[in-house]
């Protein structure tokens, strides 16, 4: 299967203040209505399920629900490790927030918003059809079915968040005043991710080789 998302923003996708971060969440369920698959979800703090640390690198092909495709922004310090403090980032180690349409690495200014990371060597990342500028990313899944041959429903869903738990923890390690008061103010606050979009296949066939684009748009 594969899974295409499109930025319709005149920016990168997500833009602004380096926490923000979208991710993708795919379910695949069989005639029963029972979940053959499931990657991107969420758990109980809002963090994605599988999330690798220091950060999750960017995927062309998922292939267990332990690759989970995340678009973020991710830079370190002097010392090439991640952090999350603005006044100690000195290098990016990834950014695969997807591009706007005509988005070009020829561009004069490319440097100050390069492609970062696994992505820069995705040949579906911001290109269709050998030609770049298609703002969009196009996500494969190969998933082992174990035996089952019967029809198939699948629905993906991307979302977005501002303070995900993965930025906050390095600033939650310190104890000040204020980061204990800013904590008590996001422990009680509605931090569930925001759905962006969303689409749903029903009766899809099993056993066939060609790829089912989902056409995810945002």
């Amino acid at each position: 299967y594969s899974l295409r998302i499109e930025n319709k923003a005149g920016h990168k996708f997500p833009s602004g203040y380096p926490s923000r971060r979208a991710s993708l969440q795919f379910l695949l369920k069989d005639e029963f209505g029972d979940t053959l698959f499931f990657n991107g979800a969420f758990d109980t703090d809002y963090e994605v399920i599988g999330h690798s640390l220091p950060y999750e690198e960017h995927h062309q092909t998922i292939r267990n629900e332990e690759d989970v495709q995340i678009y973020e922004m991710v830079f370190a310090d002097i010392n090439g490790d991640k952090t999350t403090i603005l006044e100690r980032g000195y290098e990016i180690l990834k950014d695969n927030r997807i591009p706007p349409k005509g988005f070009s690495t020829q561009h004069m200014a490319y440097d100050t918003v390069s492609i970062v990371g696994n992505a820069e060597e995705d040949i579906n990342f911001n290109i269709e059809n050998a030609t770049e500028g298609s703002g969009s990313d196009l996500v494969y899944y190969t998933i082992a079915l174990n035996g089952y041959t019967g029809p198939l429903s699948a629905k993906a869903r991307i979302y977005y968040q501002t303070t995900p738990p993965a930025w906050m923890s390095e600033m939650f390690d310190h104890e000040t005043p204020e980061i204990l008061f800013f904590k008590d103010m996001y422990d009680n606050s509605d931090r569930s991710p925001f759905l962006v979009s969303e689409i749903s296949i029903d009766s899809i066939s099993t056993g066939i080789d060609e790829n089912e684009d989902l056409n995810l748009q945002i």
